[in-house]
């Protein structure tokens, strides 16, 4: 999961379903501008979603693991206040809780979930036929520490980072 503590607004959700043509081109300061910024998640999964206010979206762009979805609409966007969203999509809602997501009220953030892309699902992917583990990702992240202290300098936006190991059976 990776948190930011900023909420998506209406501009953003428009903005991030419009791959490499960003509704934020002459926003100097506004991340995302590029339009190109969300689309790395995809070296590391083929079904991204976040949640932020009310909306859990989620993105299939091989149109292979939503219901309802094609290539030309490859996305879902949900209201998780919704009684009969919580009773018929739980297994999609619970990761979330685990980190404050109480479906009460609007989330005061955003929280993107990657789940990573297993052996079985690289096989077949037309994104990326890398497979990542705990392990893969690990090494990812101790790499990136490794490099942060040049990195960060260049992202004015970002004031700090954080990565949590969530191991097994600990809660």
């Amino acid at each position: 999961l990776v948190h930011n503590d900023a909420m998506f607004s209406d501009q953003d959700f428009e903005s991030i379903q419009h791959i490499g043509d960003s509704r934020k081109k002459g926003q100097l300061a506004k991340t995302g501008r590029f339009g190109i910024g969300f689309n790395s998640c995809y070296h590391l999964t083929d079904l991204p979603t976040f949640i932020s206010r009310s909306s859990l979206v989620m993105f299939d762009p091989q149109a292979k693991f939503l219901p309802d979805i094609n290539p030309a609409n490859p996305g879902k966007m949900i209201d998780v206040l919704s009684p009969a969203v919580q009773q018929h999509y739980p297994d999609q809602l619970t990761p979330y809780r685990a980190f404050g997501v109480d479906y009460k009220g609007e989330y005061p953030g955003t929280l993107f979930r990657l789940p990573l892309r297993t052996e079985q699902q690289a096989s077949t992917s037309r994104l990326s036929q890398q497979v990542h583990t705990v392990n893969s990702l690990l090494n990812l992240l101790q790499s990136f520490v490794v490099d942060a202290q040049e990195s960060l300098l260049f992202l004015k936006n970002v004031s700090s980072v954080e990565a949590l190991h969530w191991r097994t059976g600990h809660d």
